[in-house]
């Protein structure tokens, strides 16, 4: 423990209790038997599969609480339309207010019979956690590893019932964090798997003749390394190949048709269906939503090797990995990899058809909702339902 956690350990622990003694004397709703805490309902990958746990839960009528500051609302009415919407962000934005709705919380939550907790991306969700009762059920997500969750929460393993990974890879790389860190081998054993999820199209789109068009959608964050896109199709220009470049997202790149951010889902599927090839260039990912998306519309893969993409995208079957280091050889190897597919239109089209078949048998949304229902309900409550996943309905990233 630092010093700094040292000095200020017995003023949280007091503002918690206070918060605990307030709810009880002022008792707020009655918590749901299903609570989420997200970080935001901003526009992005991660946050529509939340928004698609959500949706698979809809009959429960969940409780979904963000705790960060959103950069924009994107997603928001994916959540409004199947759940109750509790935007923390203002209320805990200093320390103490932080610690008071930390305590209000726990009560709240500790007073639900069967209570089921679920948190993703919120440092909030953690803190909650050591002054929850164990009656109540503790669950985390975690996407990929390098946005500090997966250390963060390192303290609280023992009070997580069950770790959901999206991925073996992400599995595995807590399991080494747990061995690091002297973790219990017991605790491993409550990580799981739950792959993410989209819709396929009952077949995949004609693509159009003509150049190839190279599609990258993503934010623009530091890990996107989306200056490697730009360099990408300056390369390509200048080895004359004849393509064309767009992204979509908060990108801005010479030379690229740069679209924005989509929130209506019909463009985005546009782009999807005309789009032949599919460029990432990032340092480090979990599995990329816009990955899968690209494959169930039959648009390859062309990738750096990092996170688990390696599982679906196979390379000279569904796609091609690239080594995500140095990153002039990045866009080398890329480049080549274009113009070979540029000059064997015959080749891209094994390689798209492969990737929609991969996308069809293993991007199942009936899957992903069936294994989420299973999880965070009683054995007694699990059951179809025909509420749609959030993706079929709302804004892309």
């Amino acid at each position: 423990m630092s010093l700094r956690d040292f000095i200020f350990a017995p003023v949280r622990w007091w503002l918690v209790q206070v918060g605990k003694l307030l709810e009880t004397l002022s008792p707020g709703e009655p918590a749901a038997a299903l609570s989420c805490f997200f970080a935001t309902p901003a526009i992005g990958g991660a946050e529509r599969v939340h928004a698609d746990i959500v949706a698979a839960l809809a009959d429960q009528k969940p409780d979904v609480y963000f705790t960060e500051p959103a950069p924009n609302t994107g997603l928001l009415p994916l959540y409004t339309r199947v759940a109750r919407v509790i935007d923390l962000a203002p209320r805990i934005a200093n320390r103490t207010s932080f610690y008071l709705t930390v305590g209000r919380l726990a009560r709240r939550l500790n007073r639900t019979p069967g209570g089921v907790v679920l948190g993703a991306f919120s440092y909030f969700f953690y803190r909650m956690l050591p002054y929850l009762h164990s009656n109540v059920r503790r669950i985390d997500l975690i996407h990929n590893f390098g946005v500090r969750f997966e250390t963060f929460s390192l303290p609280h393993v023992a009070r997580i019932d069950r770790r959901v990974m999206i991925n073996g890879s992400v599995a595995e790389a807590l399991k080494q964090l747990y061995r690091e860190h002297g973790v219990a081998d017991s605790l491993a054993s409550r990580i799981s798997v739950i792959e993410n999820a989209v819709n396929v199209p009952d077949a995949p789109p004609a693509k159009p003749e003509g150049p190839l068009r190279v599609l990258y959608v993503g934010r623009s964050t530091p890990e996107k390394r989306v200056l490697l896109v730009g360099k990408l199709a300056a390369a390509a220009k200048e080895a004359g190949l004849e393509a064309r470049f767009t992204a979509v997202g908060d990108v801005t790149l010479p030379g690229i048709e740069c679209v924005g951010v989509i929130s209506d889902p019909a463009a985005l599927r546009a782009h999807y269906q005309r789009a032949h090839v599919l460029v990432l260039t990032s340092e480090r990912e979990g599995f990329p939503m816009a990955v899968m998306e690209a494959m169930s519309h039959g648009v390859v893969p062309l990738c750096t090797d990092v996170g688990g993409l390696i599982s679906h995208v196979i390379n000279d079957h569904t796609g091609t990995l690239v080594p995500a280091q140095p990153e002039d050889a990045v866009v080398g190897k890329m480049v080549d990899q274009l113009k070979r597919w540029a000059s064997d239109p015959e080749e891209l089209a094994r390689l798209s058809a492969a990737a929609y078949e991969r996308a069809r048998t293993h991007f199942s949304m009936q899957r992903f909702a069936a294994a989420w229902r299973e999880l965070l309900l009683p054995r007694a409550a699990i059951k179809p339902t025909d509420a749609k996943p959030a993706l079929a309905r709302g804004p892309a990233a």
